[in-house]
């Protein structure tokens, strides 16, 4: 039986500065760095809340499209405060935080160009 989402994928161009991304400017947790599989790194990191799926850091391949749309979606319980926090982290924003039916939403990129969603 599936209990849960366990971690999402991300393509990137270079899992280090990626990984230094999401932990130093995003403030997200490393779980797992795993040097042991030949040619391959395997990075998982998850919110100092805890509680949700990693996201995995996955070196891409030749033909893999970086720079998306991810579908990925942050939790905040303040979209506002998370948007001045992280902008003055230096995080580019492709949008600001806006108001919709179901809650506030603002999109951020990545070092690769891969855009995210913060959402209440």
């Amino acid at each position: 039986m599936i209990k849960s989402v366990k971690a999402v994928t991300i393509l990137v161009r270079d899992q280090q500065r990626s990984l230094e991304f999401f932990r130093d400017k995003i403030g997200l947790r490393v779980q797992v760095d795993d040097h042991r599989i030949v040619d391959e790194r395997w990075i998982e990191l998850t919110p100092n809340g805890g509680g949700g799926a990693a996201i995995a850091l996955v070196a891409a391949g030749n033909g893999d499209k970086v720079g998306v749309f991810t579908n990925v979606v942050f939790g905040s319980e303040n979209v506002y405060n998370t948007y001045r926090d992280l902008k003055g982290r230096g995080v580019e924003f492709v949008t600001g935080p806006e108001e919709q039916s179901w809650g506030t939403v603002a999109l951020f990129k990545d070092v690769d160009g891969n855009v995210f969603a913060i959402a209440s």
